[in-house]
């Protein structure tokens, strides 16, 4: 019974999910704008794959630019100062610009596959930039104060004159920020990157944490507070340094009170290119062509086409003199482990569903802020038949970040874990528990096209073990002043798991799900908790 239960959901989630996409709208190429007359708004919410174009002026004003019969399904509203720009069941639009002056500018969020552009600088007394998704952020703001989040896969750049600058990138976000500021504040997590190396500002204080990165640059004073897998790159004067081991550190710096702008060439080591990798040509009077491979030399004739083999590269020169230099791959069982992994977590109880004792009821999740990130960052394959079918192992990071839908506290007591709502009148943003894990998977894969990785269907199956090597739990509050309390206790969690894990995908792009084998926490220590985890994973590209 249960089983036909089960069935009879997945077939009605397929039905809902095929009419949804017969349901949706196609352009027909009539591109056409019409204004639209809303209220008063000084915040702006954008979805979809809309294009927001963003401008500041004395009157406010909304147009919409998009295909004739897919007007009335953009929607422009507003309610509380908010201006929503969303759309219904729109599919193949040939544009969906909306272009949106502005007086003040309080708040922008962006998600889904949004791009919003600014095509004049914002001026603002305090404002808040924040981007979820796949959105992209491109702005010019002048502020005394600006808030701006960044997460999932989205992308922002912003051009910032600030006095005050609070940043937040998570997930696998980017975040580049040019400009000037007295005071940046920073956190990095996940697998996110933070580029302000050309962010000019007084005081910088960076947290980086998980496999973040972030290049940040100060004139006074750096704090810097480093942990995990993370990297931090700073200016001293005329240098790049980098800080690469988990610690708390402070700068000061002299001397560079009167920098105005700094510029970096990021990808000056990637272009240089090495030795090993080039090839030297030269022909001669009598038409010999000399080639110079590393430290070898070899003389070819050319009166007719010539074919070298040496080692594992293959050079040849045509008629004319030309060198090409091929490298020739040994064919070899490929797995699907190393790369990036990015997904939604949470936990069952033994019954395989959310109704969690009363004892700790304040478990529930806010699923849509409960991101899971693997950094699978080594992968060793082993061949079984005819490089069909092969098995996969390495090691890889994990972290999991359990998004609690109340203003939930975790207390470590004597005898076990203990849950309370926080007593003081505080307005909470977030409380969450974070774990990091050190893992090695062992799977079984098959594949069914061995020649090629990109066109192949790959399914695999196994088991990852996983060492706890961090946790803590965040709170982030406002008590007249945003607050973060972080609490490093390890709350009575087993030290290590063992998870069941199913991938299937093609060619580098796949979808995992895991089911832990073991509970979260010690026996009678804390709720008996399964963690899963279901997610899309990007395989390392370097191996194609």
């Amino acid at each position: 019974m249960k089983t036909l239960k089960n069935s009879l959901i997945v077939a009605l989630i397929l039905l809902a999910f095929t009419a949804s996409v017969n349901a949706q709208s196609k352009g027909n190429g009539n591109i056409t704008r019409q204004d639209r007359q809303v209220a008063a708004f000084d915040a702006i919410e954008v979805g979809c794959a809309i294009n927001l174009f963003l401008s500041q002026g004395e009157t406010q004003s909304v147009s919409v630019e998009a295909d004739e019969n897919l007007q009335e399904k953009i929607n422009t509203k507003v309610s509380n100062g908010l201006l929503s720009l969303s759309c219904d069941n729109v599919r193949n639009a040939t544009k969906m610009n909306i272009y949106v002056t502005i007086t003040k500018l309080t708040k922008l969020e962006a998600n889904g596959a949004a791009v919003v552009k600014g095509t004049t600088p914002i001026n603002t007394d305090q404002t808040s930039i924040i981007s979820s998704g796949a959105a992209k952020i491109n702005l010019e703001l002048k502020s005394r104060s600006i808030y701006t989040e960044v997460s999932g896969a989205s992308k922002n750049h912003l051009q910032i004159e600030a006095d005050i600058v609070n940043s937040e990138v998570s997930g696998a976000a980017n975040l580049k920020i040019i400009g000037l500021a007295k005071e940046h504040k920073t956190n990095v997590s996940g697998a996110g990157s933070l580029k302000a190396v050309e962010f000019v500002t007084d005081n910088t204080n960076a947290e980086v944490s998980g496999a973040g990165n972030a290049s940040v640059m100060a004139r006074k004073q750096l704090k810097a507070d480093l942990s995990g897998a993370g990297s931090i790159t700073y200016f001293d004067n005329s240098n790049m340094k980098k800080i690469g081991k988990a610690g708390e550190y402070q700068f000061s710096f002299n001397g560079m009170d009167k920098v105005k702008s700094v510029s970096v060439d990021e990808d000056k080591d990637a272009s240089e290119g090495t030795e090993e990798d080039t090839i030297v040509s030269r022909t001669d009077d009598n038409g010999n062509v000399e080639i110079k491979l590393r430290n070898n030399k070899i003389v070819v004739v050319t009166d007719d086409s010539v074919t070298v083999k040496l080692g594992n590269n293959t050079i040849e020169v045509d008629d004319d003199g030309d060198v090409k230099l091929k490298h020739n791959k040994k064919q070899k069982f490929n797995g699907h482990w190393k790369g990036l992994e990015l997904g939604v977590n949470g936990f069952l109880t033994p019954n395989n569903d959310f109704d969690y004792a009363s004892e700790y009821s304040l478990l529930d999740q806010k699923y849509q802020k409960s991101i899971n990130v693997n950094l699978n960052f080594f992968e060793q394959d082993i061949n079984l038949i005819k490089n069909h079918l092969g098995l996969v192992t390495g090691l890889g990071l994990s972290w999991n970040n359990y998004r609690f839908d109340n203003d939930v506290r975790l207390t470590k007591g004597s005898d076990k874990l203990y849950l309370s709502r926080d007593t003081n009148n505080y307005s909470f943003e977030k409380s969450k528990l974070v774990n990091t894990y050190l893992t090695l998977p062992l799977m079984l894969e098959f594949q069914t096209n061995p020649y090629s990785k990109l066109n192949s269907m790959h399914v695999s199956a196994g088991v990852v073990g996983g060492w706890r090597i961090g946790t803590h739990a965040k709170y982030v509050y406002n008590d007249g002043s945003r607050q973060k309390d972080k609490d490093h206790s390890d709350f009575y969690m087993n030290p290590f798991k063992l998870d069941a894990i199913a991938k299937i995908g093609w060619g580098v792009i796949n979808v995992y799900a895991t089911y832990s084998l073991t509970p979260m926490f010690q026996k009678n220590k804390g709720p008996e908790l399964y963690p899963f985890s279901v997610g899309i994973c990007l395989t390392d590209l370097t191996d194609l």
